[in-house]
């Protein structure tokens, strides 16, 4: 697998000036435009790639692109950004696993039917791998304007800014990227549709936009719910606290468009502790309110919304913050790797047999994520011995990192458990 990867990195070079003659909206025959389908022929190689159901197909190449960026790090990817990497290759695989890939929507009886090409997110909002992996690392200003200039389009044929500077942060290089992007089957029959379809389509969802419509009141409860439980909005407002909290929201449409918030905060004394850094009461509901009123506004700015009456929304949303005992006990309870059958002790244990020298235990840094709850390595912390033991901190990272814990908080929470040699957490 090694040694494919580095013959497909070789081509890429020499291939570069190919792909950017190449006219939008390309098709191609295979699951990836550098490195074919060499993933298939590692994984069937007596059948035809073309001949496979298509999700397998893509699963199949995602597999072994994943495995290639456990294995092979390039030595350009600074420091502080393998972390970032590491989290989300992780990701990676959990998205593989849900196997909910983008889909072509247009059909033409005269196309090639063995034609296919990258959609980064399709009209049913699933994301591409490329597109998924920026968005769970909270980058969806970037999707939106990938999406918008390059839905059909390879990565190495895209001309955004962020694009770059998104994989330079996260620990990918750009040929990584492109070797990441599946393309998606048209099916029998297919095509990509036409810079006018695409402008037309484009003119009917501005017009559909322009049309009046009224404010509806389960708009303005949804967007109360959502701020109220967005983990940006509760690390930016509650930062410092946990336990147990409770907001009373009320929020006031009128009949001029013009948008009344108010929140407040209840917490008891027993059940909520205060960190220094926490913000003063009235500070925490005034950036809840704030954040209401933003994203009330948003909703209404969307479309040519009309105001028949004042609509009024008022919630109590229950709030648990975990402190960091608390999620060190969720990781300890864990006792399972959701992605594959058998103990999560068994496979620790596993771990530390093929470790050189056979260590009695480990001791793991780890990060659980504020938004999602994945855990991953610091690598950072780990200099060396990282390098030393790339693919034994790479076994207790797979192990660790998949699956998503309950527990999480505000902030991103760093602590240190120990793997023991018979596979048990400490």
């Amino acid at each position: 697998m090694l040694r494919s990867l580095l013959i497909v990195a070789a081509l890429v070079v020499g291939t570069a000036s190919a792909h950017a003659s190449k006219p939008a909206h390309q098709g191609i025959d295979t699951i990836n435009r550098l490195a074919g389908d060499i993933s298939w022929q590692q994984q069937a190689p007596q059948t035809d790639a073309a001949d496979a159901p298509d999700v397998e197909r893509i699963q199949a190449h995602l597999r072994w692109v994943s495995a290639s960026l456990k294995t092979v790090v390039p030595a350009s990817i600074k420091t502080s950004a393998v972390a970032r990497r590491a989290a989300l290759v992780a990701a990676l695989d959990r998205y593989i696993e849900q196997a909910d890939f983008p889909r072509h929507d247009v059909v033409n009886p005269s196309a090639n039917v063995r034609s296919r090409s990258p959609r980064f997110v399709d009209s049913a909002g699933r994301h591409c791998a490329v597109g998924e992996l920026i968005r769970v690392s909270g980058h969806t200003a970037l999707v939106a304007d990938v999406q918008a200039r390059h839905e059909y389009d390879f990565i190495e044929d895209m001309d955004v800014t962020g694009l770059s500077a998104w994989a330079v942060a996260h620990g990918f290089t750009e040929t990584e990227l492109a070797l990441i992007q599946p393309s998606y089957s048209w099916g029998s029959p297919g095509r990509l549709p036409t810079p006018h379809e695409l402008e037309q389509q484009r003119l009917k969802d501005e017009a559909a936009r322009r049309v009046p419509r009224p404010l509806k009141a389960e708009q303005v409860a949804s967007v109360t719910t959502q701020t109220l439980n967005d983990p940006n909005t509760q690390g930016r407002c509650l930062v410092g606290r946990t336990g147990v909290v409770e907001l009373d929201s009320e929020v006031v449409v009128g009949n001029t468009g013009d948008v009344r918030a108010s929140v407040t905060l209840r917490e008891r004394p027993s059940r909520v502790q205060l960190a220094p850094i926490a913000r003063a009461k009235a500070i925490v509901e005034r950036c809840f309110e704030q954040a209401i009123a933003d994203a009330t506004n948003a909703v209404i700015r969307s479309a040519n919304h009309t105001f028949p009456a004042a609509i009024s929304d008022t919630q109590t949303t229950a709030l648990k913050l975990y402190s960091k005992a608390e999620i060190r006990e969720s990781i300890l309870s864990q006792g399972r790797v959701w992605h594959r059958s058998g103990s999560r002790r068994t496979a620790l244990a596993q771990c530390l047999a093929a470790w050189p020298g056979k260590p009695n235990a480990v001791k793991v840094p780890v990060v659980v994520h504020r938004h999602r709850g994945d855990l991953y390595i610091d690598w950072r912390t780990l200099g060396s011995d990282f390098q030393a033991n790339r693919k034994h901190w790479h076994c207790v990272q797979d192990t660790l990192g998949y699956g998503r814990l309950t527990a999480r908080g505000l902030t991103d929470v760093k602590l240190t458990v120990t793997v023991q040699s018979d596979g048990t957490l400490q």
